[in-house]
């Protein structure tokens, strides 16, 4: 679907307006035109680029559905893509939003395949009047702009809420399912990086006034809205730094505990193996007395069989006090 508004100074503003006359009222100096294409057909894409002259690799900037922000650059005109952010509906993590705009001295087309609220509430201010008498495209393109970077904060607030949680639950607990926690977020993180840090450059191409698009007074505007990216740039870097140390931390406090269990078995194994040495010990003297020879002469002796037990108990107790000194009873 495609709507249009044009404003005019002194003469309000105008809704009606037919794709047929987006060309000349384009080309207007006194007019301000914002058209909105909302999950635009094949045709109605044909249409736009037809009547607004748009050259393909401006349609493809628009239409390209990437999770990278970009901008490009041609005579009068800049085609830009960026992105609103939204929290998944289970609240565990985020979702891109993708508006491809383009931007002339009196025109301003946005293009989306879903409904963008921040964007629908501004067009729909747009259509009862621009309240300031300076009003104009970078005006409008600034505020736009403004309401989509809005959009980050709350959810890298939230993002950072879960990745405290995490190390609570970290220094609690540690187990598998918060490691799968940790990399579901370190990813939701390397997402919004990857599509806000291109927004920076967007910006600073915006900043440079290479077209004679925006007046010269509204760099101040723009300027604003770079130190924001730059405030969501640094946030999602030290949140990413915090999940990785969390990482760190749940491996360090996973080997520790591999390391502890390793100890305690080995503990474990050496004082059963001490226990066999001794009883075998035992069951050595045992063994040769028990030999069925006619002529022994320990079988013979009054005392052999007290002697026998007194050597089992002795090589016992030397064996014990040598694997005790060594640390293994």
């Amino acid at each position: 679907m495609i709507q249009a508004v044009i404003s005019r100074k002194g003469r309000g503003v105008r809704s009606d307006v037919a794709p047929s006359e987006f060309a000349s009222l384009a080309a207007d100096p006194g007019c301000i035109m914002w058209i909105d294409a909302s999950a635009p057909s094949d045709e109605e894409l044909g249409v736009l680029a037809e009547t607004l002259t748009l050259d393909p690799l401006a349609m493809e900037v628009l239409t390209q559905d990437t999770p990278h922000s970009r901008i490009v650059q041609y005579p009068g005109h800049y085609a830009i893509a960026f992105h609103a952010l939204r929290s998944a509906q289970d609240g565990t993590g985020m979702a891109l939003q993708r508006i491809g705009m383009v931007m002339g001295r009196g025109l301003l087309l946005t293009l989306h395949r879903e409904n963008v609220e921040e964007l629908a509430l501004l067009f729909s201010r747009w259509q009862q009047g621009p309240n300031d008498t300076k009003a104009s495209v970078a005006m409008l393109v600034y505020t736009l702009l403004d309401a989509l970077i809005d959009t980050y904060f709350p959810v890298i607030d939230q993002m950072a809420e879960r990745v405290d949680a995490m190390e609570d639950e970290l220094l609690r607990q540690p187990d598998g399912d918060v490691l799968s926690v940790l990399f579901e977020l370190k990813r939701d993180m390397l997402s919004v990086r990857r599509a806000v840090a291109p927004e920076r450059d967007v910006i600073n191409v915006l900043l440079r006034r290479e077209q004679d698009i925006f007046e010269e007074r509204s760099l101040v505007y723009f300027q604003d809205l770079y130190d924001h990216i730059v405030r969501v740039t640094d946030s999602v870097d030290t949140y990413r730094d915090l999940l990785t140390n969390a990482m760190d931390t749940y491996l360090t406090a996973t080997s520790n505990r591999l390391a502890k269990s390793a100890n305690r078995l080995n503990q474990t194994m050496q004082t059963l193996t001490s226990w066999s040495i001794i009883l075998m010990s035992a069951s050595l003297v045992a063994g040769v007395y028990g030999m069925n020879f006619r002529y022994m002469p320990e079988l013979q002796l009054r005392y052999g069989y007290y002697g026998a037990l007194g050597l089992m108990a002795a090589l016992g107790l030397l064996l014990a006090r040598y694997f005790r000194r060594r640390g293994w009873m």
